[in-house]
């Protein structure tokens, strides 16, 4: 699995600077980075890496991999 990034509002690759702009695209880019990330309840915002979980659930890549690490950890450990 890759981690991903969301490009900022006004950049080429983001959606646009204009909240108002109407674009079906730029509304759901702005909706993804607006989503809420599970492990720390922060918006996954712009240019940050996240995993996107079960197709749908948008996660820091830094929370999972913290996670995923402290589970691998704890197996360890037994």
């Amino acid at each position: 699995m890759a981690a991903g990034t969301i490009a900022a509002p006004g950049t080429d690759a983001g959606p646009c600077r204009n909240e108002e702009c109407g674009h079906e695209d730029c509304d759901a880019t702005r909706a993804m980075a607006d989503s809420k990330c599970p492990y720390c309840h922060e918006a996954v915002g712009y240019d940050r890496r996240f995993y996107q979980l079960d197709g749908k659930i948008l996660v820091h890549a830094f929370c999972y991999e913290t996670a995923v690490e402290q589970k691998r950890s704890e197996n360890d450990d037994k």
